[in-house]
């Protein structure tokens, strides 16, 4: 199938797959045509199952096509490729799925033609990005953040990374309360809707770990304390530790 892009985290197009019961592989295979494709790709993915469930397995940012085998597009000893090339850029694999759902987004500009190939499975969980010459990417150790003293709210990184997970404790109040995490440079105004939702009662610890490994952000990760579970409506109230591990 042909895509072309509308702009990175934009949706061109939700595309599924069925496959037979003990299909629980996928390759994802990427054409990119040139002179348009110097672009990276996001791409979503989900394995879907027989009881009509839905599991997100990972999101990754492609190396563009033009680039040499590990992203380079100048010197080194990396040739860098003029042309597009059709390669595997990511492979997926969660036993008991019956299905996949992806999502595919890119720059204005890129174009590229997008082919699902179902398979028996890679012995593994989750979803695995490629270099250009088809080795595994490395893998990045994670990083973790902690505010120094209770707070309402925090910034812990203003640019595109990977969330692994949030570690932490309501440490006063009443009722309940919501941890919410943000893909954003700032803590967002109020009224915006939460990417991530922990609801909280008084004194109580919570671990939110990313299902089937790290979910990319494209802008940052901020988190807060709300009031409502949907959207942000800050409390003012200072209770939260939080460890925030990501790339």
């Amino acid at each position: 199938m042909e895509i072309n892009g509308a702009g990175l985290g934009t949706p061109l197009q939700d595309l599924e797959v069925l496959a037979q019961k003990e299909f629980y592989g996928l390759s994802i295979i990427l054409d990119e045509k040139a002179p348009n494709n110097t672009f990276p790709w996001q791409i979503d993915v989900d394995a879907r199952f027989a009881n009509g469930g839905r599991a997100r397995l990972g999101s990754i940012i492609t190396i563009p096509s033009s680039s040499g085998p590990q992203g380079q597009s100048a010197g080194g000893n990396f040739a860098v490729r003029p042309t597009g090339v059709g390669r595997i850029v990511a492979i997926a694999s969660a036993p008991g799925a019956v299905g996949w759902w992806v999502r595919v987004s890119a720059a204005v500009g890129a174009q590229a033609e997008l082919f699902l190939v179902p398979g028996r499975g890679y012995g593994v969980v989750g979803m695995f990005p490629l270099t250009n010459n088809g080795q595994p990417l490395p893998a990045l150790p994670y990083r973790s953040d902690r505010n120094p003293a209770l707070a309402t709210s925090r910034v812990v990184i203003p640019t595109r990374t990977r969330i692994w997970a949030f570690k932490g404790l309501r440490a006063a109040g009443a009722g309940t309360a919501f941890f919410q995490a943000f893909d954003s440079t700032t803590v967002p105004a109020a009224g915006t809707a939460a990417d991530f939702v922990e609801p909280l009662a008084a004194n109580q610890t919570f671990f939110h770990q990313v299902p089937f490994g790290p979910q990319e952000v494209q802008n940052g990760i901020s988190w807060a304390l709300s009031s409502t579970a949907d959207v942000f409506t800050p409390t003012g109230n200072a209770e939260l530790w939080v460890r925030t591990y990501f790339d």
